[in-house]
């Protein structure tokens, strides 16, 4: 390969002609590409010059990348999600779908997540963690944040900041940015009710992630030699310290998942991941635990998107159902008076109305505002097997 710091250099006059050549054969795009190369991996003279200038010179090299960027490539959104104004949890998911959609409105190649940490320690429990649950801000960044890009179709990769002033630099690098009007002195939080007006007045999809090809096999497999033909239905729970009145009546779910057992489907229970490895004592028994589907994050979209339905109440999970097209859902027990994340008014600030379905949900997706009592649980379930039924007979 040849190397610029090492080759003979090249004369003005030999080099001229050179590029007359290849701008004769390849045409005008061809320079520009070729620059764009240049600036990256040099190979002559001027190229190494114009690599100092990129990197040396701050103000000149943001500008030269830009240009050379916006001629050899379709630019990208980036999106970022600054931890100082944003928690990481699965919040993270309509982040996710609102950084697309201003992507499509934009009309850009694809979207690159930036994940900006505050000016905390990554291995401190997150705001809102308690005593008996603590999560590092690094584990959740490593297990939920991070393999939740993956279910953006048009994802370009990701940056995760080591500190405020790196994102800063790729920020005044960039052209297109999100949220709208971002910056990092003075961060702009996504609001889940950017994503549920696009849904009212859209007339495209909005419920846009989606599982791997990988994760689906694996999950198919899974099931495979458990459920054979019997339907698959999920029963997620919540068996959360932060706020135990949103959890689930757990006896009912059994109950229940007992129920369609002896009706001839496969339930499959996924447990609160703070008590995923715990035993499973009476209440479990006889049914069929997806452990490995609490610790990551892919199966567990996967999962969902192959069950014949899913049923839980309302949780962080759950967002994974209600952000995908491709699944059938029943999320119970949504609102909480007493409870600040699941209250009326928590509701109304994220942009969604209170005892309705979400505006881009499918006939199969539906929002219970009613307890997760054993009678609620049947009757919402037979309710939506008429409806998968009818709409197939149809």
């Amino acid at each position: 390969m040849r190397n610029a710091s090492t080759d003979p250099p090249v004369g003005i006059g030999t080099l001229l002609r050179r590029v007359w050549q290849r701008l004769f054969s390849h045409g005008p795009a061809w320079i520009l590409a070729r620059i764009a190369r240049e600036v990256s991996v040099p190979t002559t003279w001027p190229g190494g010059l114009l690599r100092y200038i990129a990197m040396v010179i701050p103000r000149a090299g943001g500008q030269l990348r830009r240009i050379f960027q916006s001629a050899s490539e379709t630019p990208l959104l980036l999106a970022f999600y600054d931890l100082q104004v944003q928690p990481p949890t699965f919040d993270f998911l309509w982040f996710l779908t609102g950084a697309e959609l201003e992507r499509r409105r934009l009309g850009l190649a694809g979207v690159h997540i930036v994940v900006v940490p505050d000016s905390g320690s990554m291995a401190r429990s997150y705001p809102g963690a308690n005593d008996q649950e603590r999560f590092s801000v690094k584990w959740r960044l490593e297990n939920i944040v991070v393999p939740s890009i993956g279910f953006l179709e048009s994802g370009a990769g990701s940056t995760i900041c080591h500190d405020r002033s790196q994102a800063k630099s790729l920020l005044d690098a960039s052209d297109h940015v999100y949220p709208v009007g971002y910056r990092v002195g003075f961060p702009v939080p996504h609001n889940p009710g950017e994503t549920i007006e696009a849904g009212r007045a859209a007339d495209h999809s909005v419920a846009i992630l989606r599982s791997s090809d990988d994760a689906r096999h694996y999950v198919s497999e899974w099931l495979a030699d458990r459920a054979k033909t019997r339907k698959v239905v999920s029963i997620t729970l919540r068996e959360y310290a932060e706020e135990p009145d949103r959890n689930s009546n757990v006896e009912a779910w059994a109950t229940f998942a007992r129920r369609i057992q002896d009706d001839g489907y496969f339930p499959v229970i996924i447990r609160d991941t703070g008590a995923s490895l715990a035993p499973e004592g009476d209440d479990f028994q006889g049914l069929t635990i997806f452990a490995e589907a609490a610790w990551n994050i892919s199966l567990r979209m996967a999962f969902y998107e192959i069950c014949y339905l899913n049923m839980g109440v309302n949780n962080g999970p759950a967002g994974l159902c209600w952000l995908n097209e491709h699944t059938r859902y029943l999320t119970f027990k949504m609102i909480r008076a007493n409870e600040r994340e699941s209250s009326e008014a928590a509701f109304r600030v994220r942009g969604m109305k209170p005892y309705a379905t979400l505006p881009f949900s499918t006939p199969f997706q539906k929002w219970i505002w009613e307890e997760d009592s054993l009678e609620i649980l049947d009757r919402e379930f037979r309710d939506m097997v008429d409806r998968i039924t009818a709409d197939a007979d149809g």
